[in-house]
């Protein structure tokens, strides 16, 4: 099964953050303009007004990621999707607090939420 990563540890805290103080919150895992996190309320810091905050997968953000596309496909398929993962946050809230990288195995029908590879304090990969 392919596995998408996500390796920011600050996105990943700033995602713990907003469920701490918005608890009926929803968490969507999305593939349209790439494959990413994007928490159900445009609230976050960092955003123009109207736009919600997200944090790419690793190797899947168009920005940055010239195989974007590619990457995206070989991982969740060609299809656009918005999936709520919102049970996922308390995987999420453990690898933040262990410093580890947050993982979604994904096949045709399920997905599977791991805490990754311990990550540097540093990490900013996503």
């Amino acid at each position: 099964m392919p596995t998408v990563q996500f390796n920011n540890l600050e996105d990943l805290a700033t995602i713990v953050n907003h469920f701490e103080s918005n608890p009926n919150a929803k968490l969507f895992l999305v593939h349209d303009h790439g494959v990413y996190l994007m928490p159900g309320s445009p609230s976050l810091p960092g955003r123009r007004e109207g736009m919600h905050w997200v944090t790419h997968a690793k190797d899947c953000n168009p920005d940055t990621d010239p195989e974007c596309w590619e990457n995206a496909r070989d991982l969740v398929g060609g299809d656009d999707f918005g999936e709520d993962i919102t049970p996922a946050i308390h995987v999420i809230r453990a690898c933040v607090k262990e410093g580890k990288g947050f993982s979604i195995k994904v096949s045709p029908t399920s997905f599977a939420f791991n805490t990754g590879r311990k990550l540097p304090k540093s990490a900013k990969v996503g």
